[in-house]
């Protein structure tokens, strides 16, 4: 019953402080229990969302990773494919050319030297890509959890000794930053490489021009 209803309603009867405390009581602990309920629903709403973002943060370091292989992985093969080319063209020239070819075929080689340092200098800058690439693995690595870390940056304490929160904190940030100036410097290299694969290339075009100009 409610003590809205009229007094002059037969109805009515009139709660007793006993009643009140009761009814207040019970609602009390309803809410107490939507409030528990919400706040689960919220932690378990926040843990399929970090398990999701996590799971895609992966694949996404996973995708970049796949990539950057094939990068480097073309960086060294076009260089060294084509210092290859080259090397096996100047040897064959050397050996069929008479004396009186030689006079054209020197110059050629020459200018293909031009093209083969450009190669030269392309594998070189795809290795240190590789390596750079390599760094910047170990530094993301770094950054996770393992078995020499503790979990002091989760609990918040240090009882299972090693450093402190902050500390290891300092330390994650310190290798998130060594990371971004390896991959950075990996992309800047790997850059370079195609670039001096690309001059190569136009240095060996030019002089097999030349060398149909001398004949």
């Amino acid at each position: 019953m409610s003590d809205d209803l009229p007094k002059n309603d037969p109805l009515y009867v009139p709660l007793t402080e006993d009643e009140r405390l009761t009814i207040r009581g019970e609602l009390r602990d309803r809410k107490w229990q939507l409030d528990e309920r919400r706040i689960a629903d919220g932690k378990e709403g926040s843990k399929l969302f970090a398990q999701h973002h996590h799971a895609v943060r992966l694949h996404a370091i996973g995708v970049s990773a796949e990539f950057g292989k094939i990068f480097v992985r073309f960086a060294l093969l076009l260089n060294g494919g084509a210092m290859i080319a080259l090397l096996t063209l100047i040897g064959a020239l050397h050996g069929r050319a008479d004396q009186t070819k030689l006079a054209a075929v020197g110059p050629f080689t020459d200018k293909l030297q031009f093209g083969m340092q450009f190669f030269i200098a392309g594998l070189v800058l795809a290795a240190l890509t590789a390596g750079l690439a390599f760094f910047a693995w170990r530094f993301v690595a770094a950054t996770y959890f393992h078995e020499g870390h503790t979990s002091n940056s989760v609990s918040a304490s240090n009882l299972f000794g090693g450093l402190d929160r902050e500390e290891e904190l300092k330390q994650f940030d310190k290798y998130d930053r060594y990371t971004d100036i390896a991959m950075w410097f990996s992309a800047i290299l790997g850059t370079a490489s195609l670039v001096c694969f690309t001059m190569g290339t136009l240095k060996v075009a030019k002089a097999f021009a030349f060398f149909s100009a001398l004949r």
